[in-house]
């Protein structure tokens, strides 16, 4: 007995790979009936009476009569100028100047033949019998499965080429040619076998190996590297750039003045390219950099008894916090102005002192000191 498969449902599995390549779901750990055709044999049909011929001979009568064909020649003439064509049924047809007989006939027919029309009587000897079903009948004995499986292993060589090469058991992702993600390694492999057999690996959603349990119907396999996801996005670069301070000089009329400087704070993003396969690069996004521009200010008061005359007293520096991570500066981050006698600004203080106002004859020690704004 032979076995037949459904043609055009096995013509659809083996075609562009459409079906193939589409990716489904895990189901019930069977394989989805879109990848299978069911499988006949063919069987003697116990039920199937055959037929009994007639037995009998033909007598002919004729109804009518053949009729003879009738037809007529038609002629073609030409037109020297334009070249039209016209057929008729005369030698000597001759409309006027510029047509000829081209030398072409054609047969019209008038009456078609008609051959003489007849019927047979019967004389039935013996009567017909018709037969009484088919003499054998098509039994689904199974199905014939071809699917594509993808399952979930790690690689245990840059370029695996067989069961050697990956990890077992694997586990059961779904039906199809499904693409890894990143950080994920997958073998995809096409069963062709019945159902029973496929759905025999598919029971428990594991694949074991040594030997691979799926051998008898695995045909070809392929083994995928998702490749390395991207890394998260590295803190943004901070670079503050700082201007000088600058103002109006405090005198014995105006003891108090307040200087500004411009402190600049470009934030430069990072972002993360490549690919999972060749690499990912941080590189600094500049077109999206965020640049804010403040100002900083610092209040300098100069106090004074009786005669004016100013003399700096030098002043205690403040501490200074160092930041929690270093950021790429163009003058001292500090935004105060520190006026402490001959060390530290002395320079600033300096140019600060000649400005001021000698008052009387006497000479009167004044103390400077600074008051910051926040």
């Amino acid at each position: 007995m032979k076995k037949i498969i459904s043609a055009s449902l096995t013509a659809a599995l083996l075609g562009s790979g459409l079906v193939l390549a589409t990716a489904l779901p895990a189901s019930a750990a069977t394989v989805p009936a879109e990848f299978c055709a069911p499988v006949y044999e063919t069987q003697p049909n116990p039920d199937y009476i055959p037929e009994v011929p007639e037995v009998s001979h033909v007598e002919t009568v004729v109804i009518t009569p053949e009729v003879p064909e009738v037809s007529h020649t038609e002629y073609l003439y030409k037109q020297h100028v334009t070249g039209k064509e016209k057929w008729r049924d005369s030698l000597t047809w001759n409309p006027g100047i510029g047509w000829y007989y081209a030398g072409e006939t054609r047969t019209v027919i008038d009456v078609p033949y008609q051959p003489a029309v007849t019927e047979e009587v019967v004389v039935i000897d013996v009567p017909y019998q018709p037969a009484v079903g088919e003499p054998t009948i098509q039994v689904q004995t199974g199905e014939h499965c071809e699917v594509w499986v993808t399952w979930e292993t790690t690689f245990l060589v840059d370029n695996p080429k067989n069961d050697q090469d990956v990890t077992w058991p694997q586990s059961f992702i779904g039906f199809g040619k499904i693409a890894p993600v990143c950080d994920q390694q997958v073998q995809q492999d096409r069963y062709v076998g019945s159902r029973e057999a496929i759905d025999a690996i598919l029971a428990d959603d594991i694949l074991t190996g040594n030997p691979p349990e799926d051998s008898g119907v695995v045909k070809e396999w392929l083994l995928v590297d998702g490749g390395k996801c991207a890394p998260a996005p590295l803190d943004p670069d901070v670079v503050v750039t700082y201007g000088e301070f600058g103002g109006a000089e405090p005198t014995c009329e105006t003891p108090e003045v307040t200087w500004t400087r411009e402190r600049t704070t470009v934030t430069t993003p990072y972002i993360v390219v490549g690919d999972p396969h060749s690499g990912w690069s941080q590189v600094l996004d500049v077109e999206n950099a965020v640049t804010v521009t403040e100002t900083d200010e610092e209040t300098l008061v100069v106090e004074h008894d009786g005669d004016c005359e100013l003399t700096p007293v030098e002043e205690p520096e403040e501490p200074v916090e160092e930041p929690e991570e270093p950021v790429s500066e163009t003058a001292p981050p500090s935004d105060k102005l520190a006026y402490t006698g001959a060390s530290g600004d002395s320079g600033l203080f300096t140019a600060l002192a000649l400005s001021l106002l000698v008052v009387g004859g006497g000479f009167v020690a004044f103390a400077a000191r600074r008051k910051q704004h926040q």
